[in-house]
């Protein structure tokens, strides 16, 4: 790949030269200014595939452009980056100071695993080849993001056992069950086919390694290992592997067609979508990276090529695993280039505050800034969740004037509850009954967030980490705070607030005997043996639950590293209050088998309200119950230790049932669908409350 670096600095020329050569990549040429560029226009012409240069010197590039043919750019802008979006003809646009080598770096990465050719070798030079009819591309195909073009390289001397292969012909050949109807992309190892696949009449992406490559243990090793580490995918907005095959020394496997245009057609073509519709565009994005991350699997670096609308305006990302661990993986350069590219199709004839307020976030280099997948997540989610509500509901209009028969049952129901409260001798009846409820403890204020700031800590044994700013629930949801979030959803249609990974048979967010304990709890009496009321921990939720909670409040679960950075401050403390165990500080299972001593030595035998123990179990941040009372769910995942492959979130704090432990240790839940009576939750947020 021949690099154009145009700069009027020297330092930063030679320091992007050596990171770009240190990495692979090359050969770099450099100009320090547009005249020297224009000298290597002349020169090198249409060989230079990329050009990175300073915002100023955008008309180069579109003056180059238009003169030589297509070339990808980076641009490095001084200042406003937004002032700089709408103006530039490139892919990718990045704060000039301080320079950012590794995401410049990482982006060139990202461009060069996209077009699966070493970097170190130079781009074969299609042949075009006129094509009958049948094989013209679908208007609107594109085979896993890479245009579908009415092209082909022959293979020079491929010989197969069965003689020589055409690539494409007027007479389609075959290759087992497949029809290959057009080749789609070449590069030193493979081809890659649109075919049918006949015994199902079913269009596949066909990719074969060349019989060269093929002959060659390393190359034949390398394209198996990829083959297994895609067929491993399975996510319903990832293209599916169907199967790989060996026939006559010919390697090759197929995989979805994926119907739609990606990003980068979308940006070419010059199409305007509104904002909804980018926005699920980078969170099926977000979702397949974080997949990736959840199931431990290998993966090259996600491109705006990789992100596609297919035809029924659904989203799909391509399969961007890979046999071996990319060498570079620079997330905050992933996200900027997609949302480089995507700031390109968001239609400017209608507001888009949602969308430019997360790309600023994005673009942010401050702390403030969104580095990772996983950062970027809640706040994609919460702006389909504000654009949805702010949505007028069709629904709701046409099924209240088609209920006239519900309504009048509704003011019946409602005279009877009126005539009923006149009567005194049921008002004595009513009186009796409310005892309890007045008696009961009533729900107290408990949203308080607290503030933890960002810096390094302690992780684990010893490990030395770093977090940026976040807030943290102060108590353990409680059944109070949890009813009200199951009040909402029963006034309110449809499931926004469920995880995008939540399984389709789970149906309700209601815990298992919910109405029972509710009705316990209000009235200050007694579930499975011990004492309750609307102040202490909600139990039995599982994951899910606990997630689409968070998303109600606009928030999200904490990670394992926020969890135990709010519990143990940045002296890395075993226990809340200090580095040694002390059994009344914290509800905990001590007096869990002390027979007439249950509960004595914490004061409780199973939950005690959230706010219990706010002057023993309070970390030195102000967060209470940590140490204690009930674990609780966070949103990192570990290997089941029993279930090969398997992730499954992870679970911090010790718990009313458990013998106490200190703030380091960490458990993998059964499964994230199954709930626990000793197993509750608390929220976060990137943002002040």
């Amino acid at each position: 790949m021949i690099i154009l670096i145009v700069h009027d600095d020297a330092g930063v020329r030679q320091e992007l030269r050596q990171a770009l050569s240190r990495a692979g990549f090359g050969p770099c040429l450099v100009a320090g200014g547009i005249s020297e560029a224009r000298s290597w226009q002349e020169t090198a012409g249409a060989s230079v595939e990329l050009v990175i240069t300073t915002a100023g010197h955008a008309s180069m590039v579109a003056e180059w452009r238009a003169a030589v043919g297509p070339v990808r750019a980076v641009f490095l802008a001084e200042g406003d980056l937004g002032a700089w979006a709408g103006r530039l003809p490139g892919e990718l646009l990045l704060p000039a100071v301080p320079l950012p080598t590794e995401a410049v770096v990482g982006w060139v990465t990202a461009l060069s695993a996209e077009r699966k050719v070493p970097s170190d070798v130079p781009l074969a030079t299609p042949v075009a080849v006129a094509l009958p009819p049948r094989f013209a591309p679908p208007p609107e195909s594109a085979g896993f993001g890479a245009p579908a073009v009415a092209a082909a390289v022959a293979e020079r001397g491929d010989q197969t056992a069965g003689g020589p292969m055409r690539e494409v012909s007027s007479t389609a050949p075959l290759l087992g069950d497949y029809e290959l109807l057009e080749v789609l992309s070449t590069n030193d190892e493979t081809v890659t086919y649109r075919a049918l696949q006949r015994s199902v009449n079913r269009v596949v992406l066909l990719e074969r390694l060349r019989t060269a490559a093929a002959s060659h243990p390393p190359s034949a090793q390398a394209f198996r290992s990829l083959v297994r580490a895609q067929a491993a995918v399975v996510h319903p907005q990832i293209a599916a592997v169907y199967e790989a095959q060996e026939q006559d020394g010919r390697i090759f496997y197929t995989r979805e067609w994926v119907q739609g245009r990606s990003v980068d057609q979308l940006r070419s073509r010059r199409q305007r979508l509104p904002q909804e519709s980018v926005l699920n565009l980078i969170q099926a994005a977000a979702e397949a990276v974080l997949w990736f991350e959840d199931h431990g699997l290998a993966r090259r670096a996600l491109t705006p090529g990789d992100v596609i609308l297919g035809p029924d305006e659904l989203p799909r990302v391509i399969n961007i695993a890979m046999g071996t661990a990319s060498p570079f993986l620079d997330q905050s350069a992933e996200m900027l280039a997609l949302f480089g590219a995507a700031q390109q199709i968001v239609d400017p004839a209608r507001p888009a505050p949602e969308f430019q307020e997360i790309m600023a976030r994005v673009r942010d280099v401050s702390g403030r800034g969104l580095r990772t997948w996983a950062e970027l997540m809640p706040f994609v989610v919460e702006a389909r969740r504000q654009l949805a509500e702010a949505r007028p509901s069709k629904t709701r209009r046409l099924s209240t004037g088609s209920r006239p028969l519900e309504r009048r049952q509704q003011a019946k129901r409602r005279w009877i509850q009126a005539s009923f409260a006149t009567f005194a001798a049921l008002g004595g009846w009513m009186l009796f009954h409310m005892i309890p409820y007045w008696r009961a403890p009533q729900p107290r204020l408990l949203d308080e967030m607290v503030r933890i700031p960002g810096g390094s800590f302690i992780y684990q044994g010893g490990e030395m980490r770093e977090l940026p700013t976040f807030w943290i629930s102060k108590y353990e949801v409680s059944i109070a705070q949890y009813a009200r979030f199951l009040e909402h959803l029963a006034s309110s249609s449809g499931h926004r607030y469920d995880h995008p990974r939540q399984p389709a048979t789970k149906s309700t967010h209601r815990p298992p005997a919910w109405d029972e304990l509710l009705a316990t709890a209000r009235k200050g009496g007694v579930w499975r043996g011990q004492a309750v009321d609307v102040n202490c921990p909600v139990t039995d939720v599982d994951y899910w639950d606990a997630w689409a909670y968070a998303a109600w409040r606009g928030q999200r679960l904490p990670t394992e590293m926020e969890w135990e950075k709010a519990a143990r401050s940045t002296d890395g403390r075993l226990y809340p209050w200090g580095s040694h165990p002390d059994a009344p500080s914290a509800n905990t299972g001590a007096d869990v088998d002390s027979g007439s001593d249950l509960g004595r030595k914490d004061g409780y035998a199973s939950w005690a309200p959230v706010d219990a123990f706010t002057t023993t179990d309070i970390s030195p941040y102000g967060v209470v119950g940590m140490a204690g009372n009930v674990s609780e769910w966070t949103d990192s995942t570990m290997l089941h230790p029993d279930i090969l492959d398997q992730q499954v979130p992870v679970l911090r704090g010790g718990s009313y049932a458990a013998r106490p432990a200190d703030l380091q240790q960490r458990r993998p839940a059964l499964n994230a669908g199954v709930g626990d009576p000793t197993v509750g939750f608390r929220t976060a947020s990137d943002r002040a409350p």
